[in-house]
């Protein structure tokens, strides 16, 4: 009759509510869990408590072919405003077995869970230093744009693939 999970490893508890819906989620299902936050927080006498939606959309598509934002910029706002979070079951399949494959730390991925507003399937410890413009297959190397950080040889990057991160290191570098 209320929320799904209960977190309680940190402050604050997370209240997680999940939902399964064929379609594109409505905006009271999307954003459901926020109806349990103030309840609880009169209960447990604290005001520590957050919330998370998680949303199974689109159900009968493979997880490839379901829209990547099914969250309405409404939707987005209020989870904003009300410190909850919005995430698909198919960005914690994506983010439970890349950490699983590529071993990242629970710190590497915990704090994900606590974020309000949308949250993408980007681990913490990731920074975006720029995007893909070009891959030479047959010697294996990648054009990036530098937009957001700096680059040096022995930095560790990772690409974001549709499904899986690949995660190389840098043993050179060539400017234009």
């Amino acid at each position: 009759r209320r929320e799904d999970l209960q977190i309680h490893d940190r402050s604050p508890v997370l209240l997680v509510e999940i939902k399964g819906i064929a379609g594109l989620p409505p905006d009271h299902d999307a954003i459901q869990v926020g109806k349990y936050v103030a309840p609880r927080m009169k209960e447990w006498n604290r005001t520590d408590v957050a919330g998370l939606s998680i949303v199974n959309h689109q159900r009968s598509l493979p997880g490839l072919e379901r829209d990547p934002a099914p969250f309405s910029g409404d939707v987005i706002t209020n989870a904003l405003d009300q410190g909850l979070g919005l995430l698909t079951a198919w960005d914690l399949f994506r983010l439970t077995r890349n950490f699983l494959q590529l071993r990242w730390k629970p710190d590497d991925v915990q704090p994900l869970f606590y974020t309000s507003g949308r949250i993408d399937a980007v681990p913490a410890h990731y920074e975006l230093v720029g995007e893909v413009e070009h891959y030479w297959d047959r010697v294996g190397v990648v054009g990036i744009r530098i937009t957001a950080a700096s680059l040096h040889p022995g930095d560790h990057i990772a690409f974001q693939l549709p499904v899986d991160y690949f995660e190389q290191g840098v043993a050179s570098l060539e400017v234009e």
